[in-house]
């Protein structure tokens, strides 16, 4: 991991989620890119007079700008000494939607990870919902690591990762065993299914023949009340991380919701791990 970029509004969450992004840039020797997108053109509508009043969008870039160096100034205050120091840049532009605003920067900078907060008390349920955290979701070429608010970072101890089975996903396990074995972590693939079938272990025998670690386990779960047993067992276990696979135009609704399309891991306080699939 080399570089990450860090989505802010300049909210509470979004801070946290800067600070987690330092956290992880010092411990990868990675430097961190501070982005904020604006809309740039706006205007409304005065029904009395009938006219159109436009935003002064100098005056707002301007204004975007001085946050985010007011950002980049407060992480480089809380590095921790003796770590690395990483690279702190900034970048506010405007543009129509930040999904696609993304993914153009992610390929042009080759971001390796983009970092955002979630949606306080819902962590998940945002995702779903029509917005620009979808969009990012979608378009994103790197995986996403959505940060609840509040929450500081540790050494990572346990993974968690959402798996459908579907596919091997040879690039997401490899991802995160690089991952985890940077700090001893272990990662529990979580399986839900009706069937007393092989098919966790079928999966970490090919897991486990083109990636040599040996804290990789799979546990499967009864298909039902997907997101609570999700939710239940990373807190007993306590996950440092729940990671996942997001399908464009599928959401893994079969893996984490079942037919209840906004109760992905409610009020979930643990940072959440998106790849794209």
């Amino acid at each position: 991991m080399k570089k990450i970029l860090v989505l802010t509004d300049f909210s509470k969450k979004a801070e946290d989620a800067a600070l987690y992004a330092l956290r992880l840039a010092q411990h990868f020797n990675a430097d961190l890119i501070l982005y904020h997108s604006f809309e740039k053109v706006r205007a409304l509508n005065v029904p009395e007079s009938g006219a159109w009043l436009y935003e002064d969008f100098t005056t707002m870039e301007e204004e975007n700008m001085d946050e985010l160096k007011k950002l980049q100034l407060d992480l480089q205050q809380h590095l921790e000494p003796g770590g690395y120091v990483p690279k702190i840049g900034v970048l506010d532009e405007a543009g129509y939607n930040l999904g696609l605003s993304v993914k153009q920067l992610a390929v042009n900078e080759n971001i390796d990870l983009i970092v955002t907060g979630s949606k306080s008390g819902n962590t998940l349920s945002h995702l779903i919902n029509g917005s620009d955290t979808d969009n990012v979701m979608d378009d994103a070429p790197c995986p996403v690591l959505f940060v609840p608010q509040n929450f500081r970072y540790n050494r990572l101890k346990t993974i968690v990762f959402a798996n459908d089975l579907v596919a091997e996903y040879k690039d997401v396990t490899r991802f995160l065993t690089r991952l985890a074995n940077d700090e001893g972590a272990q990662i529990i693939v979580t399986h839900f299914t009706d069937k007393n079938d092989m098919m966790a272990d079928s999966y970490l025998v090919k897991t486990k023949e083109h990636i040599n670690y040996s804290k990789l386990s799979v546990i499967t779960f009864p298909r039902k009340n997907i997101a609570r047993q999700l939710n239940e067992y990373a807190e007993d276990v306590n996950a440092s991380l729940i990671a996942m696979v997001h399908h464009k135009h599928y959401l893994m609704e079969e893996l984490l919701i079942g037919s209840k399309s906004k109760r992905v891991l409610k009020d979930n306080n643990i940072p959440v791990l998106v790849f794209p699939g």
